[in-house]
């Protein structure tokens, strides 16, 4: 899945100026992802040819996270024009510098962090949520009954409390703002109860659920929320100086291309390898 230039700073029909942080899905995961790679040594030739990955191995999880930020941009294009959202939102230092993203409509704002668990179960209760978890089923009802534990439904919590805080500043009026984590690429999610306050949605319910909320902002508090969102005074924890957006796009398109060629060397290898072990035991056979 390539990386793609998608609208800069929002999603939907909603006109939000570029010159707001400027920034795209994911910046600042693909940022320190770049950073990381510009320690990596040049892809060499052999390297190339084997297939071996063009990342450091620190760098895998932060380049699974771009991919899922990514993946959830494309799905919050697709919401309608009364809808903003804000991508990459910083919001000061803390166990999440920035948020994924904000999302305000008619069913009012959201935080959005994107957590992605290539092929592994994820179960979650109450308030506590974990990775290669194994759920049996008991009298109808999942336990969980061995798990990694997660800490995003605290920082998902966090998250929605200081974007609450950046917006009552210029809104009248409170603005509740409600977290929620989007998992992604997992083998499967097992809720055995959600949290009170934060909400734990798939990619494929991610939209649904938004557009099924009730009204509870009015055009007018919608419109007055959106405009204080896309003001560079309310998140004051920007950063003065950023990457060139298109600079980061380019560079982790690039990155993707060659993740993908490495893939599909390392599987042609493979299946290289599956169907030449007749010839080379038949040669083995003759040796011997």
């Amino acid at each position: 899945m390539e990386y793609r230039s998608i609208n800069l700073g929002h999603s939907g029909g909603a006109a939000v100026p570029q010159d707001v942080h400027g920034r795209i899905v994911a910046q600042s995961s693909i940022e320190k992802l770049l950073a990381g790679q510009k320690k990596v040594d040049p892809w060499p030739l052999v390297g190339r040819i084997l297939g071996v990955d063009p990342w450091r191995p620190s760098s895998q999880s932060r380049y699974r996270e771009a991919v899922g930020q990514v993946a959830v941009g494309r799905l919050l294009e697709q919401l309608s024009h009364e809808w903003t959202v804000l991508h990459s939102v910083p919001i000061g230092a803390g166990s999440s510098d920035d948020v994924d993203h904000v999302v305000i409509g008619p069913g009012g704002v959201y935080t959005v962090r994107t957590r992605s668990y290539i092929g592994q179960a994820v179960c979650v209760s109450g308030q506590t949520m974990w990775a290669t978890c194994e759920a049996t089923w008991v009298a109808g009802q999942p336990v969980i009954v061995s798990s990694e534990e997660q800490k995003h439904i605290g920082i998902a919590r966090c998250e929605a409390s200081k974007v609450a805080l950046q917006l009552a500043t210029d809104v009248s009026g409170q603005v509740p703002v409600t977290g929620i984590i989007v998992i992604v690429h997992a083998k499967s999610v097992t809720i055995q109860e959600g949290p009170s306050d934060v909400v734990v949605l798939t990619d494929r319910q991610l939209l649904g659920w938004l557009n099924a909320r009730p009204r509870i902002l009015a055009p007018q508090q919608l419109q007055q929320v959106s405009e204080v969102a896309v003001e560079p005074r309310t998140w004051p924890d920007a950063p003065v100086k950023t990457s060139d957006p298109a600079h980061i796009g380019d560079a982790f398109s690039a990155l993707q291309r060659a993740v993908d060629t490495s893939r599909s060397r390392q599987v042609g290898w493979l299946i290289g390898l599956v169907a030449g072990m007749p010839l080379l035991w038949a040669i083995a056979s003759r040796l011997l």
